[in-house]
């Protein structure tokens, strides 16, 4: 009876052994999900504070690419930005712009958790309505020879031309991917005009009310320059300027002879003419606009096998000859005339190039288009 009794309590004791190992295996088990539940929801919330970190810094500065394995909260969060034409991460090619593919990870201990984000940038400044255009004038605009009026690669923009005098196109050997509007008189005698869209079959030529292009005076803009020159100026070689935010701004009393190559961001202020002597090249383009602005108080003349890149104002007259190409757009108060063999690849103006003189829009918070975790 002893002997059984000594089985029975020892037998007790082992299943009570079991029950307990079982229940601090399941308490264990508890206890390290529960961990890696509050490690995977912290992983989550540096994600998301990565995507909020992007929206203040784009607001801020619309350049801003990232931050890497930046340490916060016992974790660290790295956040990549990037240009995106699509709506969606690893989406095809919709043909947007101002929109950023924002990829934020959070990663505490074990866990690691990825956000990705399309957002649309509402804070990029419009151009003001006389800049977008391939081509505008405040008088007369002539097509003279062999004369493409084309979109740069992106078939959503149409680059459109306008006249708030005449528009004459001379012969059939021309082709504008855009509507040509003119206050005054149309003389063309074959219609080459062709717009990329047109979702409402508008007629490709209108006649229309003049537009409004204002006095552009240089020196009112003199405080704005971070580089000043009094005389003419020669600028060739290779040019490093600002950002897209905060763009070099040069102040020219005189007159402008630009050659070369450029890196970043640009406004030439001239209180004379400005010359093109030779090419005009810009590193990285801008994936929705222009990198650099020419704005002149006289005229803007271009002569020979020169490529031009940026959005051009003058004061008075626009004139080009020869086999020129210019990616951007042109915009003068007086008359443009174009002969030989030139081409406009139609770029749109840059906001952040013309909000110094001609603002047209407050900042707003980037709209988001696609989120995925």
């Amino acid at each position: 009876m002893g002997r059984m009794l000594l089985f029975l309590v020892i037998g007790m004791g082992g299943l009570f052994g079991i029950a307990t190992l079982n229940m601090n295996y399941s308490n264990s088990r508890l206890v390290n999900n529960t961990i890696e539940k509050f490690e995977r929801t912290q992983a989550t919330n540096l994600a998301s504070s990565g995507i909020e970190l992007a929206l203040s810094k784009l607001n801020l500065d619309s350049t801003w690419t990232g931050v890497n394995s930046f340490q916060i909260a016992n974790g660290s969060l790295t956040v990549s930005v990037a240009n995106t034409t699509s709506k969606f991460s690893d989406g095809p090619n919709m043909n947007l712009v101002s929109h950023r593919l924002i990829t934020a990870t959070g990663i505490m201990n074990n866990q690691t958790v990825v956000i990705r984000s399309v957002f649309k940038l509402m804070n990029t400044p419009a151009p003001p309505p006389f800049l977008r255009y391939a081509m505008a004038s405040g008088r007369d605009l002539g097509l003279q020879g062999n004369i493409d009026v084309i979109d740069d690669n992106n078939p959503s923009w149409n680059a459109n031309i306008h006249s708030n005098g005449n528009l004459s196109t001379t012969g059939n050997a021309y082709s504008v991917r855009g509507f040509g509007t003119y206050s005054q008189q149309l003389d063309s005698r074959h219609n080459n005009f062709s717009p990329n869209v047109n979702p409402d079959s508008n007629p490709a030529n209108a006649l229309v009310p003049a537009i409004t292009l204002p006095t552009f005076n240089p020196t009112d803009f003199v405080s704005k320059a971070t580089n000043i020159t009094y005389g003419n100026l020669t600028i060739s070689g290779s040019t490093s300027l600002g950002t897209k935010s905060n763009p070099a701004i040069y102040y020219v009393n005189g007159n402008l002879d630009f050659r070369g190559s450029t890196s970043g961001y640009g406004i030439f202020i001239v209180t004379g003419n400005i010359t093109f002597s030779g090419s005009v090249s810009v590193n990285a383009f801008d994936p929705s606009g222009s990198n650099l602005g020419f704005y002149a108080g006289g005229n803007i003349q271009a002569n020979g096998n020169i490529n031009l890149a940026g959005q051009m104002y003058a004061q008075g007259d626009i004139q080009a000859n020869g086999n020129f190409t210019l990616v951007g757009s042109m915009t003068a108060r007086n008359n443009i005339q174009l002969s030989g063999n030139p081409t406009i690849r139609y770029r749109p103006a840059n906001g952040e190039l013309t909000k110094q003189f001609w603002p047209t829009s407050s900042n707003s918070r980037p709209l988001v288009a696609s989120y995925f975790k």
